[in-house]
């Protein structure tokens, strides 16, 4: 669950763990959001606002980090700030889903 997430990533703050808790968690929220139109709202309650939650979290964290090394960019849509960051850390932008460099080797 996103709790367990969450534990990990405050025992392991590094700029690499949070790029790693963002993948995971923005690709787990875009599944989600894909399969809300066949879930009644229960499920979406107790599983995909907890994750969305928990994104808009990490998303400000790395926002915070971007601009404390004064690498925010100025563009529109969350995606597309992140991505220095992201792409520091190893990770690209496969079409809105978020995939690590190795495992394109």
């Amino acid at each position: 669950m996103a709790e367990d997430v969450r534990t990990w990533f405050h025992e392991n703050p590094s700029d690499e763990s949070l790029a790693e808790a963002l993948a995971q968690v923005c690709n787990r929220v875009s599944a989600f959001l894909h399969e809300c139109d066949e879930s009644d709202d229960k499920w979406l309650d107790y599983f995909f606002l907890e994750w969305a939650d928990f994104e808009e979290e990490l998303l400000n964290e790395c926002f915070a980090r971007l601009e404390k090394k004064d690498m925010l960019p100025d563009v529109e849509g969350w995606h597309f700030k992140i991505l220095p960051f992201m792409q520091e850390n190893g990770d690209r932008d496969g079409s809105g889903w978020w995939i690590k460099e190795t495992n394109l080797e």
